[in-house]
């Protein structure tokens, strides 16, 4: 009883305007929303097409908006929002490839068919469409400030978009940032190597190598997360704090648990979301001040000096995205602190989480690292810094870094879309504006799609390969790690460039194992993927054999 009490307030304070939940208001949700035409049925609609409504999932109150979605969670199910990919798994194993479920007030799609991944992105049109990202909306309309990409759709998404594509997503832009990430990786090794850390030291080390990756990305300059004396280390160790609060609180809110921040900023939830916000948004506003002064004064003198600054990395406006981005953008200055901010916040934890399960997947798998330990220094040497050249050829290292992101899918699920026609999809006739979430987590390790899939195998990514996991044609809808199209993940390249040159930089110098009592992985999501328990690294100085010489595959 004290259970049905508690559940009941908590249904009135999350809805904006609490009503009854009838069965006339259930017919109202998505699934019926759009009617479809016969004349505008999607090509091979037949008589065997099944509308949404027998799409099989949850039944009883676990239909209900908002009621759904808490009974599926904690103290009504075993599953929390850390473990809802193993919740939607749970669910592909009951109810087949493709079930609806809610979350929040609408029904979502959950497909693991490759086929229908490869369906939706075909069709998704020029502007491709993902619910949007609705406590940082909430938090950007009151604070009076401009849309960010996650927050809006249609022709204003692709205004922000197209402005970012020739900074971002050209293939050689991230090398400009070659040089600079070499010194963040050197850095990395000798913290690593120097400090007898604790798991959760070593875990901290992760976030501080990522952060200061992406923020010499972002502001050409060294943040100073990996020196021990800096002045500002309390700071930083604030604004990562504020980068892990605000994605968790993110993660919580699209899965549909929050709704109350919608009535009142003085809720809690809402005022931790905001006050990691302003601290993000205050430390980033510093350096485009910095960024700009030093554009006005290279304006007025004529010059492409970088000024005395000793953190300044380059004066070359191609290896300086925030210069880039004020000069050649055309974005409003609000703009430019929304994307420089998401940047932060989401490539500082993906990269540093994913970089420690890639570590671990290479300790555990010894004979792997040592081949990837052998080509980098094949093409480095123990001492030389990651070049474009070298980095083009180190195809089993990407190759290890493809497997990890397989094995252990960075998402609980996988990447979502807004249906902008109606579609068939496993048989069911989808109707446009419904929600489609692609259990990519569960495509990756599905057993038509790889072999052995729930091994360690690099060289199924390799063309020029004699081993036979490679003689397998691997679907590139399996698994998408970093999404598809034109709404794929921005910061891809520069995610992808940082763990290459982190993990190069580690292999040239040291070997990498775990602690024998560790217990594994057993993953959790916080979004990203985070172990269960932190896991304590092994770092022991690397003995290179002399005339190291391999034979490289190509990736696919």
């Amino acid at each position: 009883m004290h259970k049905q009490n508690t559940l009941w307030r908590w249904l009135q304070n999350i809805c904006l305007k609490p009503r009854q939940l009838t069965a006339s208001a259930v017919l109202s949700t998505s699934e019926n929303a759009a009617r479809v035409n016969e004349k505008d049925l999607p090509l091979g609609t037949s008589n065997k097409t099944l509308p949404m409504s027998q799409m099989p999932g949850p039944k009883g109150l676990r239909k209900l908006p908002y009621l759904g979605t808490v009974l599926m969670f904690k103290p009504f199910s075993e599953y929390s929002p850390e473990t809802f990919g193993k919740l939607v798994s749970s669910m592909h194993d009951k109810y087949g490839h493709i079930f609806k479920s809610r979350l929040g007030k609408d029904y979502s799609v959950h497909t693991d068919s490759v086929r229908d991944v490869e369906t939706i992105f075909r069709t998704e049109g020029a502007y491709p469409q993902r619910r949007l990202m609705l406590l940082s909306k909430i938090y950007r309309e009151r604070n009076g400030l401009p849309p960010a990409l996650g927050t809006v759709s249609g022709p204003a998404w692709q205004e922000l978009r197209s402005a970012l594509n020739p900074l971002l997503n050209k293939p050689q832009v991230c090398l400009h940032y070659l040089p600079a990430q070499n010194m963040v990786a050197d850095d990395f090794v000798s913290r690593l190597d120097s400090s007898a850390l604790t798991p959760e030291g070593q875990s901290d080390m992760f976030f501080k190598f990522a952060a200061e990756s992406i923020g010499v990305v972002c502001f050409n300059q060294r943040l100073g997360l990996l020196d021990p004396d800096a002045d500002n280390a309390q700071e930083m160790i604030e604004l990562l704090e504020a980068f892990k609060t605000t994605l968790h609180c993110t993660f919580v809110a699209m899965i549909g648990l929050e709704r109350r921040y919608l009535r009142t900023d003085n809720d809690p939830f809402y005022r931790k979301y905001e006050s990691a916000m302003k601290l993000i948004r205050k430390r980033s506003m510093h350096y485009v001040e910095k960024v700009m002064v030093e554009l006005q004064r290279q304006s007025h003198q004529g010059e492409e000096s970088s000024g005395s600054s000793t953190h300044r990395l380059s004066p070359d406006r191609e290896s300086n995205l925030l210069a880039s981005m004020i000069t050649k953008s055309n974005l409003e200055i609000e703009k430019i602190l929304a994307i420089i901010d998401s940047m932060l916040i989401a490539g500082t934890d993906s990269t540093a989480r994913n970089l420690a399960i890639l570590f671990y997947n290479l300790a555990i798998n010894p004979e792997h690292q040592q081949r990837a330990a052998d080509e980098v220094l094949d093409l480095l040497g123990p001492d030389k810094p990651v070049t474009p050249e070298a980095l083009a050829k180190m195809n089993f290292l990407k190759s290890c870094v493809k497997e990890s992101m397989r094995l252990n899918f960075p998402l609980s699920n996988g990447t979502e879309r807004i249906l902008n026609k109606d579609t068939i999809l496993s048989g069911y006739l989808v109707p446009k504006g419904n929600s489609v979430i692609m259990s990519s987590s569960r495509s990756s390790l599905d057993s038509s799609n790889y072999d052995n899939p729930c091994q360690f195998q690099p060289d199924r990514w390799l063309r020029e390969s004699s081993d036979e996991v490679s003689t397998k044609r691997l679907d590139r809808f399996a698994t998408l790690p970093f999404g598809h199209g034109a709404r794929g993940c921005i910061g891809r390249r520069f995610a992808e460039m940082e763990i290459y040159v982190g993990t190069a930089k580690i292999l040239q110098k040291l070997h990498i194992s775990v602690d024998p009592s560790y217990p594994g992985l057993d993953p959790i999501y916080t979004p990203f993927i985070t172990p269960r328990l932190m896991i304590h690294f092994i770092f022991t100085k690397r003995h290179p054999p002399v005339g190291v010489s391999m034979s490289r595959g190509t990736n696919t």
